[in-house]
C-alpha cells in the first residue's frame, strides 16, 4: 500500500514512503527528492565565486574545432564549380553559426557558489536563474576533498550524486536531506574561512565522520 506524498518541514524535500503488505514484514523506503530552488541567496553574504571555463587546452580544443568547421564551410561556399541542391547553402552557413554559438557558450558559462548564516546556494549561470538552497539546518556533513572528478561542469554520477566541477580538482563533498552533493572551488581557504564564520564544522582530507554543531 503506498501512502501519499507528503513535504518535509521548510519545503526542502518530499519523502515518498511505501509500506509492505505483508504484517510480519513492515518496513518503509524513503525516497527523498531535492526540490528547494529560490531566486536569491537569504542572509548574510559571507562568500561567493563565479567560476568560468578559462583553461587554455580546452580554449584551444574549442578554436581549433571551430577554424577547422569554418574553414571546410567556406571552402564549400567558394567552389564555384558545384551545382548547389536546394538549401544546401543555408545550411551550410547555419552550420557555421552553431561552432560560433559554442564559443559564446563556453565564455558566459559560469558556476556561482554563495555561502551566507542561513545555508549555501550554486547556480549554472545563465542558464539557471534561481539558485539551489542547502539549508544548515538541513546539513548533516561537510568534507573537504582534493580529489579529481571525471569530467567537467554539471553531471550525475551513478552511486555518488551531483558533482559541479569547473578547474582543479578541489572542492567540498556535502550531504543534506539524504542526497550528496560535489561543489568545486578554487577558493578553497576563502570557502572555509566562511563555513568557519557560519559556525559550520567541516571534515577535513575527506575523513568522513558526523557534523557535531552548527
Amino acid at each position: 500500500e503506498e501512502s501519499r506524498d507528503g513535504e518535509q518541514p521548510h519545503g526542502s524535500f518530499m519523502r515518498r514512503e511505501r509500506r509492505s503488505t505483508d504484517p510480519q514484514h513492515r518496513y518503509f523506503v524513503s525516497i527523498k527528492f531535492w526540490v528547494m530552488r529560490v531566486e536569491k541567496p537569504l542572509g548574510k553574504k559571507l562568500f561567493s565565486e563565479d567560476q568560468q571555463f578559462r583553461q587554455w587546452w580546452l580554449w584551444l580544443i574549442i578554436i581549433g574545432v571551430f577554424v577547422m568547421v569554418v574553414a571546410g564551410n567556406y571552402s564549400i561556399l567558394i567552389a564555384r564549380e558545384r551545382n548547389y541542391p536546394k538549401f544546401e547553402r543555408e545550411i551550410v552557413i547555419f552550420a557555421t553559426i552553431i561552432p560560433l554559438l559554442n564559443l559564446l557558450f563556453f565564455y558566459i558559462y559560469s558556476f556561482q557558489t554563495v555561502i551566507t548564516d542561513e545555508g549555501i546556494y550554486y547556480r549554472w549561470r545563465p542558464f539557471r536563474k534561481k539558485y539551489k538552497e542547502i539549508k544548515w539546518s538541513n546539513l548533516l556533513r561537510v568534507a573537504v576533498k582534493d580529489r579529481f572528478m571525471k569530467g567537467l561542469g554539471a553531471k550525475y554520477q551513478l552511486g555518488y550524486g551531483w558533482t559541479h566541477q569547473v578547474s582543479g580538482k578541489k572542492g567540498v563533498e556535502i550531504e543534506a536531506g539524504g542526497s550528496r552533493v560535489w561543489l568545486g572551488t578554487q577558493r578553497m581557504d576563502a570557502l572555509l574561512h566562511a563555513l568557519e564564520k557560519a559556525g559550520i564544522d567541516y571534515v577535513p582530507d575527506g575523513q568522513m565522520k558526523q557534523k557535531s554543531s552548527l
